[in-house]
């Protein structure tokens, strides 16, 4: 594994956990609940991060295969 790879696998790995930290939040500071799944939901407020990560997971994995890595 080359090195541009690490980079790569690592900063998926950065975006993911901060994801996750922004998912976890308290529900009042995320908005009102679009889908409810027994007392857990999708929060307004996790509809954009959930873009963000999409977009930048798919930008990861772009680099990945066009040999960025």
């Amino acid at each position: 594994m080359t090195a541009h790879r690490l980079v790569l696998l690592v900063a998926g790995a950065c975006l993911t956990v901060l994801t996750l930290m922004l998912l976890v939040m308290p529900s009042a500071a995320m908005g009102r609940v679009l889908v409810d799944f027994r007392g857990h939901g999708l929060h307004q407020g996790d509809v954009p991060v959930l873009g963000v990560w999409a977009i930048g997971v798919g930008a990861l994995a772009w680099g990945w295969r066009r040999g960025w890595g």
